[in-house]
């Protein structure tokens, strides 16, 4: 038994280098595609990434140059108490009411004086009678007298049994 496993052993080759396949086949493909569209680049650091893609926020200019106009100035009247206004001596503001009234009318209205037709009684004719409905059953024919019931028996599987392999073995 243990040659055999050692004659099976030296027939199976080992196992390829899995990375070496993909780095030649990744070379091929980099290699063939160049001719078509030129050199690939390199990919880019992580901080030539960062670099391009992330920029600080600009500082706000919070500097008030005039600061005089930021405080509200009261004319001098309103520190010396209660202002009262005199509305009767503005001067009156003219309004135009271009306007024009309108009204609602009850719809209703007017109804009476039209004549409206009363429908007709609708006329039927006789409704129609059922007609009988018959089922064309066939009668059964008669039964047997005997019935004859299958006996149980042998039950035979016909299932091929499986040849024995044959294994040539290199010397």
């Amino acid at each position: 038994m243990g040659q055999l496993t050692g004659a099976v052993a030296r027939a199976i080759p080992p196992p390829p280098d899995w990375d070496d396949v993909a780095n030649k086949i990744g070379a091929a493909t980099v290699n063939h595609l160049s001719n078509y569209v030129g050199s690939v680049p390199d990919a880019p650091s992580q901080e030539e990434i960062d670099q391009a893609t992330i920029v600080p926020l600009p500082f706000p200019n919070i500097s008030t140059p005039e600061q005089d106009t930021l405080t509200p100035k009261v004319p001098g009247e309103f520190e010396n108490g209660s202002i009262k206004f005199d509305i009767a001596s503005t001067p009156a503001v003219e309004t135009k009411d271009e306007s024009k009234p309108f009204t609602l009318s009850d719809p209703k209205e007017g109804i009476d004086s039209v004549e409206i037709e009363k429908p007709k009684k609708m006329e039927l004719e006789d409704p129609p009678t059922p007609k009988k409905i018959i089922f064309d059953i066939p009668k059964p024919a008669t039964p047997p007298t005997t019935i004859e019931t299958p006996k149980p028996g042998k039950i035979i599987f016909d299932i091929p049994k499986p040849k024995s392999a044959e294994i040539e073995i290199p010397k």
